[in-house]
């Protein structure tokens, strides 16, 4: 398996293939915050966020190792140190409620909220792993309404920094077919890869949909299987 994940991951990943809807930023200072396009009802999109984020104002450190700054700050307002990303804590200051004489392994989860037409929940990445790029992939189905997201947050008077949200359209889960002598993978979830069709790992860092192969490493990869896991 190690060498079927060694011959995947460097592959050259095909994001021109995939139609970009929209791009916009949401801000910590705000709470909550949506698109403008509408996601389709029943369609499958690929969302992209990265950046960083304080819940707590700017202060000495207590745990873990925090960035100098947030790297989309707030306007108008003062930014400081950053905190948090997308998915995870992976520092915090004296005056946060980790700040305590128990010991947090770091890094610790922290979902931003989706708006499921119905409640806010919890919103994790396909592959919910800590990222030190800070730039997480979430798959959703439309709902009929633009995409809305919130901080887990509800004192945002000393919030700062904003989060980048890129929405892609993405295809329909586990189709596969041949184009110009290569093969395409088109998926919906986390992709997997097998060798013989029982033990299935997550390839990490998860490609980009679709993900296309060569037809060389088609074939120095002959018996390779692959299938979307829904995340």
């Amino acid at each position: 398996m190690k060498s079927l994940l060694k011959l995947l991951l460097p592959l050259s990943l095909v994001s021109g293939l995939m139609a970009e809807v929209e791009t916009f930023y949401a801000d910590a200072k705000v709470g909550a915050s949506q698109g403008s396009t509408v996601l389709e009802a029943g369609k499958g999109y690929r969302i992209v966020i990265s950046g960083t984020w304080s819940k707590w104002a700017d202060q000495n450190v207590c745990g873990g190792t925090p960035e100098d700054t947030v790297r989309f700050p707030s306007e108008d307002t003062e930014n400081g140190k950053a905190y948090m990303d997308p998915a995870f804590i992976f520092a915090y200051p004296v005056k946060s409620s980790f700040c305590s004489d128990v010991e947090h392994d770091l890094p610790v989860p922290s979902s931003l909220l989706y708006w499921n037409g119905t409640d806010w929940v919890a919103f994790n990445p396909s592959l919910n792993e800590y990222r030190n790029d800070h730039t997480y992939e979430y798959i959703v189905e439309g709902i009929g309404e633009a995409l809305q997201l919130r901080f887990p947050d509800n004192l945002l008077e000393d919030n700062y920094g904003q989060l980048k949200i890129e929405i892609f359209e993405s295809p329909s889960i586990g189709v596969s077919y041949y184009t110009h002598n290569k093969v395409k993978l088109d998926f919906l979830g986390v992709l997997q890869a097998s060798e013989d069709g029982e033990e299935w790992t997550d390839l990490s860092p998860q490609p980009e949909s679709p993900i296309v192969i060569s037809a060389e490493e088609k074939e120095s990869n002959t018996g390779s299987l692959y299938r979307v896991r829904r995340p």
